[in-house]
């Protein structure tokens, strides 16, 4: 045979041997293999299933642990509040205990007092024994006085009858003043009533001093006729108020100031009057009105005449006789005598009021 089918033969033999080996070791080796390999996959799994159990454990572990740090955080802050007043009771209680101190050592020193005071006492004690027999003594006697005290109320007794008949007469005595009171309360009523009948005449006297616009009449006064008033008026003296304060000298100058007509006007009682006006006594005025002349009481007209510049005696009346008319002292502003009727109405002194 030739070396070529040698070599085939060769070749096949050793591709069958190759084939009974392959079929024999590497086979089985690669069934074993698939075998080990499904084997660790099946472990694999189930070391993953175990795996996701054991994550699903640990998640809900995770939740446990994170609730409890919940708690724990929530119980720490309650320890920390329990600590906080666990402090402050700490803190009370100290200064309770310092109060404590100080309270006993106030106790020690009011035991000690106390024990002094106990001394005291124990000594006054000896001191006091004495006295109770003097008190023992003296109740004996009081004893003995109430025997008398005894005696005494049965005469006391016998004054109670007395009073109570004292009594009775004083009873008998109100009434009679409650009578008499209501009697006084009748008068008051009626005086009450009288009282303002008297307004009511005072209030109709007053209209009489007044104008009609209801101002104070200043020719009411004696001696003060229409120029008078006039002037008054323009010197601001309008009310019986007003004239009855102002001063005699006041009265005077203005008198002098209106000019030689108001020479012979005498103002000595017109504050006098307008005070008895002003203050409401008409019955005053109308008495004292009935004293005066011109404005001058009767009783020192007399005078007054006697020295009057105007009197026949007197050197001035001379002068006014051989004078010049307009250049006496009797003229008026204007050079000319004033006329008598305004004389009279001012009433001059020595004329009566010719109102």
């Amino acid at each position: 045979m030739s070396g070529f089918v040698w070599l085939v033969l060769g070749l096949l033999i050793g591709w069958l041997i190759e084939l009974a080996i392959d079929y024999r070791y590497w086979r089985r080796h690669a069934r074993l293999e698939a075998e080990r390999i499904a084997q660790q996959e099946a472990a694999l799994a189930a070391r993953t299933a175990t795996v996701d159990e054991r994550e699903k454990a640990l998640a809900e572990r995770d939740a446990e642990l994170t609730e409890l740090q919940a708690t724990l955080a929530a119980r720490d802050a309650e320890l920390m509040a329990q600590a906080k007043r666990i402090d402050e009771r700490s803190e009370e209680i100290a200064r309770q205990e310092q109060a404590m101190d100080k309270r006993r050592a106030d106790l020690e020193r009011m035991g000690n007092t106390l024990n002094e005071r106990e001394k005291d006492l124990n000594a006054r004690n000896e001191v006091l024994k004495p006295r109770e027999a003097d008190v023992a003594a003296r109740t004996e006697k009081l004893e003995a006085g109430e025997a008398d005290v005894t005696r005494r109320l049965a005469a006391v007794s016998n004054r109670e009858s007395a009073m109570q008949n004292w009594e009775q007469r004083l009873l008998a005595r109100e009434q009679e003043l409650s009578d008499n009171e209501s009697e006084l309360v009748r008068k008051a009523a009626t005086a009450d009533v009288l009282l303002g009948e008297l307004e009511s005449i005072k209030g109709l006297m007053r209209r009489q001093y007044q104008t009609p616009e209801g101002e104070d009449d200043l020719q009411a006064i004696e001696g003060i006729g229409p120029k008078i008033a006039s002037l008054l008026r323009n010197a601001d003296i309008k009310t019986f108020e007003r004239l009855s304060e102002t001063s005699l000298g006041e009265l005077t100058r203005l008198l002098e100031a209106g000019g030689p007509r108001f020479g012979l006007a005498d103002p000595l009682t017109w504050a006098e009057q307008a005070s008895l006006l002003f203050n409401g006594d008409y019955v005053g005025f109308e008495q004292l009105k009935e004293e005066l002349i011109g404005g001058v009481r009767r009783d020192a007209q007399a005078p007054q005449a006697a020295d009057q510049p105007g009197s026949s005696d007197g050197p001035l009346f001379e002068a006014a006789a051989t004078s010049p008319a307009g250049e006496g002292p009797g003229a008026a502003d204007e050079g000319e005598q004033p006329h008598e009727a305004e004389i009279g109405s001012d009433g001059p002194v020595g004329r009566p009021d010719t109102r």
